[in-house]
């Protein structure tokens, strides 16, 4: 990869199955996430730490794993929402543990990148390519949780709909014909995370679209956090960035 590569701007893309993010880390903090996490180098000096361990090459880190990404060459982060069908694709390569992904799932991603930082496709045909794999990623199961309980991908539908507000879990409890108590538990169980950290992330999602349209105070009100505070709180826990550095990673557009 010669160093004109290495001066392309980062990319960053927010989609309804999760995120992807192409270039440097340099101050990422330590975080975790919801999120089912492929971690991919394309230059020198990549590092991800965890709490006990150090990775220097591609690495698959499960939700609610605390880490922090240190790359000072190219590299891309793949976030995948593990209640869609993109997540369930790679829960079978899931350890307990961050550990190796299996290389052939990656052979089609690292080509497309690899040509992207060698200038033999653009950044719009980079990022639709990327798209288009990540979408072929599909169990093509009936349901999101496949195999569980269908009342928590009945929640999940319903909260879908419903991402401009905080919905209360014993709102969304009721709708599925449980306690709140129960839903807690079964849906922890059934998505590997707790109730407030899948809705936090589902806006996330939603906030994505309108940065470089509006102020972070109309989005935080648009998508139901409290104020900017807690949409900037919320950011950096999830991405370990402020949503200020993540629009600048975009030129201030919208993600």
């Amino acid at each position: 990869m010669n160093s004109l590569s290495i001066l392309k701007p980062t990319i960053l893309h927010i989609g309804p199955f999760g995120a992807w993010f192409l270039g440097e880390f340099n101050e990422n903090k330590a975080h975790s996430h919801y999120a089912i996490q492929i971690a991919i180098p394309f230059g020198k000096r990549f590092t991800v730490e965890t709490e006990g361990e150090v990775f220097t090459e591609s690495v698959l880190i499960p939700p609610a794993t605390i880490h922090k990404l240190t790359s000072e060459g190219p590299q891309l982060t793949i976030l995948l929402s593990p209640t869609t069908s993109h997540g369930h694709y790679w829960k079978a390569h899931l350890k307990d543990s961050p550990s190796p992904p299996p290389e052939g799932e990656l052979k089609t991603l690292k080509a497309v990148i690899e040509r992207y930082y060698h200038d033999e496709i653009d950044k719009k045909e980079c990022i639709s390519s990327i798209n288009r794999i990540i979408e072929s990623w599909n169990c093509r199961c009936e349901g999101y949780v496949h195999g569980g309980d269908s009342r928590i991908e009945d929640a999940l539908n319903y909260l879908e709909g419903q991402s401009y507000r905080s919905v209360p879990i014993g709102e969304v409890a009721q709708h599925v014909h449980l306690s709140a108590s129960r839903f807690q538990h079964l849906f922890t169980e059934q998505t590997w995370q707790t109730y407030r950290r899948a809705l936090l992330w589902m806006k996330i999602v939603a906030a994505a679209p309108l940065f470089g349209k509006l102020s972070l105070t109309e989005i935080a009100h648009e998508v139901g956090f409290s104020d900017s505070a807690h949409l900037s709180r919320t950011f950096t826990d999830t991405f370990g960035f402020s949503p200020r550095q993540i629009q600048s990673f975009n030129g201030g557009r919208g993600l």
